[in-house]
């Protein structure tokens, strides 16, 4: 005789609701992605591009490929242009993707936020 299997289930294979969210705000599709990453770049500032550039420097906007880099004097501004292949790759290493494609830098603190504003991820 043949094994009802009408109750037998199988393995669950549920993602918790942050791993979704992650993953999908970290590929690039949604309108919300470049938000998201410039926040991962902002609470990673320092380990990104090391103690001395983080302290003159900070991400202020990621669109299109394009992140722009608030720097806080015109030669620290020029030492960055100088690294700027170097940072460009660091950053995409960091995010684990091709995302930034250009670096524009700025001496206009207005959009800048500090990383103790940006409060820790919920992730």
């Amino acid at each position: 005789m043949a094994k009802n299997k009408k109750f037998e289930r199988k393995p669950s294979q549920l993602t918790d609701l942050s791993s979704v969210l992650q993953s999908l705000l970290a590929n690039g599709k949604s309108p919300l992605s470049d938000q998201f990453l410039k926040f991962k770049l902002v609470k990673s500032w320092k380990k990104i591009v090391g103690a001395t550039a983080a302290e003159a420097s900070l991400p202020v906007s990621l669109k299109f490929s394009r992140l722009v880099i608030w720097v806080k004097s015109s030669t620290r501004l020029q030492e960055m242009r100088f690294m700027e292949e170097e940072l460009k790759r660091r950053i995409n290493q960091f995010l684990g993707t091709e995302q930034v494609q250009e670096l524009r830098f700025t001496l206009e603190r207005r959009r800048a936020t500090s990383e103790d504003d940006v409060p820790d991820s919920p992730f």
